[in-house]
């Protein structure tokens, strides 16, 4: 006779079967074919989404990297866009003050050629002014002396002029010929004041000058003026026009950082200031790196620049 505990687990054999091929399908259970396939799918679900996730980060990385070229190209394109106006800037004032004395040609004729000691070369003294010079565009930009406005640049150049008395590249230092070179007078190119390390009037002038141009200050308002000073004797030095078109500041080729009292370009002595003992008084001419201009005003002019100059030639002025 059967127990009833027998007929019990007769009747739950079947539901525990059915039960572990669900949980723990055999490989001949229905359930474990589609238990297989929702693995396999998983898994290449995993595999796409990992591919994704790199194809995700190489995009990420290349559109990064095309931002910074965008930008780099656009920073590019304001400095070309900021240096066309700085090259093609004019004003109605420009005419007025390069054509207010006759234009002449003034040639510096104190260097010898390095094959000869007594065949000397005619020089420009616009070359002299050197706006191109790769050190000094450098030296601008990296101390970020860039002109921006040249309508209103007097903080600019004040800025210029005193780091130009104290910049590593070549900070100011004052040496006449005879201590430098051995000979009375020699003007240098700025390449060459870098080199010497030192130099007199001219050549820091013809440096003050560069600079200048070089970081943006209309041309018309730069002039290296030469001539005798109100305190007596010939001297080289840079005078600029501020901004308000009118007023032409001394800014002194030869003074030193601790010299420079004005905090201010208006601070500064302007031409025609009887106190400026180191202003000049008598202009035997005045250059920039695109023109020249002699006029001598007096007789007593024409004849204080024959008798102290003596490596000049000025064909045409007057």
């Amino acid at each position: 006779m059967i127990s009833k505990i027998d007929s019990f687990k007769r009747a739950l054999c079947p539901l525990l079967l059915k039960f572990n091929a669900i949980i723990c399908p055999n490989d001949k259970s229905p359930l474990y074919s589609k238990y297989e396939g929702l693995k396999k799918e998983l898994a290449d679900l995993q595999e796409t989404l990992a591919q994704s996730n790199v194809i995700l980060a190489d995009k990420e990385k290349e559109i990064q990297d095309n931002l910074i070229l965008i930008d780099k190209q656009l920073k590019e394109m304001r400095e070309i866009e900021e240096e066309n106006f700085r090259l093609s800037y004019s004003h109605p004032m420009e005419k007025y003050w390069n054509e207010k004395r006759p234009y002449a040609d003034v040639s510096y004729a104190g260097r010898f050629l390095p094959m000869s000691s007594t065949k000397k070369i005619s020089i420009p003294v616009q070359l002299y002014v050197t706006p191109n010079d790769t050190d000094i565009v450098n030296d601008i930009n990296a101390n970020e002396l860039r002109v921006e406005n040249p309508l209103s640049c007097n903080d600019d150049i004040l800025r210029i002029y005193l780091h130009t008395r104290t910049k590593p590249l070549n900070p100011y230092r004052y040496s006449y010929d005879t201590d430098n070179l051995g000979v009375p007078e020699l003007w240098f190119f700025p390449f060459e004041l870098r080199f010497a390390k030192k130099g007199d009037c001219d050549d820091w002038g013809n440096e003050l000058a560069s600079y200048l141009i070089s970081a943006g200050v209309p041309r018309f308002r730069v002039r290296c003026v030469v001539g005798n000073t109100w305190g007596g004797g010939g001297h080289h030095t840079v005078y600029v026009l501020g901004d308000d078109l009118k007023t032409w500041y001394h800014i002194n080729s030869t003074t030193g950082i601790s010299g420079i009292r004005g905090k201010t370009l208006e601070e500064f002595p302007t031409s025609n200031d009887p106190d400026d003992t180191i202003g000049i008084k008598d202009v035997w001419f005045s250059f920039n790196d695109k023109h020249a201009w002699n006029e001598f005003e007096t007789d007593a002019v024409s004849k204080s620049f024959k008798k102290e100059i003596k490596n000049i030639i000025i064909n045409g002025g007057n």
